[in-house]
């Protein structure tokens, strides 16, 4: 494991995970749950205090990076595991990561949740792989780590996303910023994207040794 991303969902983990494929780097994100069975009991566990083979899940399926739920629910257990790893924490304005979330992951989940029972008994028959993930997504993110508040509460869901940030900069004292234009940018730079090119350039510099802090934030 070369890079951790530990900025929760919504800050730009997709166009990270992307320029990190581009690099060589393959790496897990919250899609990735999707095609591996029995990945998603496992994360479910670490949710829940189990012990679980970070190293089998990562390293044993050929990532060399990871972003996005669920592995920075685990970013603290991941950087003990790989402490030579860069540590790449996205962030984005809280009241932006906050719409973005509510009208993206949790409208998805709101729609699962209110699925007729027998819907939802034939995706555990037809689709347990798929069912197990739903169930993942519930218990890491809207459970463990925003507390059941997100809905409820959208101050207390923003301060916890403030508290994550400042967390993984506490953790890792020694950083590196970048300044690097937003990912809220719209624009095209080619078939990637401007995002992507733009997250390109930031890694570029963190793992050419350009940056030779061991975690570098984008701002």
């Amino acid at each position: 494991m070369e890079v951790i991303g530990a900025g929760w969902g919504r800050t730009g983990t997709m166009s990270l995970k992307v320029a990190l494929d581009e690099l060589g780097l393959p790496c897990y994100h919250m899609v990735e749950c999707f095609k591996h069975p029995g990945h998603a009991e496992q994360w479910t566990r670490a949710a829940g205090g189990h012990p679980v083979d970070f190293r089998q899940l990562l390293d044993g399926c050929g990532y060399k990076a990871c972003t996005d739920w669920p592995p920075a629910a685990f970013y603290k257990q991941l950087m003990e595991l790989y402490p030579e790893a860069k540590v790449i924490l996205s962030v984005r304005n809280p009241d932006k990561w906050y719409e973005s979330t509510k009208e993206t992951i949790w409208q998805i989940n709101e729609a699962l949740r209110h699925v007729p029972w027998y819907v939802a008994r034939a995706q555990q028959l037809l689709l347990p792989g798929r069912s197990r993930a739903v169930h993942m997504v519930r218990t890491l993110v809207w459970e463990h780590d925003l507390q059941g508040c997100f809905a409820d509460d959208p101050r207390k869901a923003k301060e916890l996303f403030k508290q994550h940030i400042e967390e993984v900069k506490q953790v890792r004292r020694n950083v590196a910023s970048l300044d690097l234009p937003r990912l809220s940018i719209k624009g095209a730079a080619g078939e990637l994207g401007f995002s992507v090119l733009a997250w390109l350039v930031f890694l570029l510099c963190c793992l050419c040794s350009v940056a030779t802090a061991d975690a570098c934030w984008l701002a």
